[in-house]
């Protein structure tokens, strides 16, 4: 589904004011399966896509701080973390920054159960 949403984006069938949503559902994707460097890949896409007040923005900024943190990646988490508190809050996106300051990311953590199906 997620394939679909971007390519209907892509194809004018949507506004690309959507591109956020749909490179984060498909960086979800592959977060969910742990292939958290392809996954961030698509976070950075949906970040670089230049909708800043979109929702997905934010939220991509903080799933690629994920990434980076079980690639073991620290010091590139700790930037996207910090990132994310200098944009809109969203869904509580600050909460779940600040909290990944302090303490890592790891695939035992509560974000991994949520994308579970």
């Amino acid at each position: 589904e997620a394939t679909t949403f971007l390519d209907r984006v892509n194809k004018g069938a949507y506004s690309k004011e959507n591109l956020p949503q749909a490179f984060f559902f498909m960086g979800a994707s592959l977060f969910r399966d742990a292939r958290f460097m392809e996954a961030a890949g698509y976070f950075s896409k949906a970040i670089d896509s230049n909708y800043p007040k979109n929702a997905f923005t934010s939220w991509s900024q903080l799933y690629r701080g994920y990434c980076f943190d079980a690639l073991g990646k620290r010091p590139e988490a700790i930037k996207d973390y910090k990132a994310v508190l200098n944009q809109l809050r969203r869904w509580e996106s600050w909460d779940h920054a600040r909290q990944r300051l302090s303490k890592p990311f790891s695939i035992a953590d509560e974000e991994m159960k949520k994308l579970k199906l």
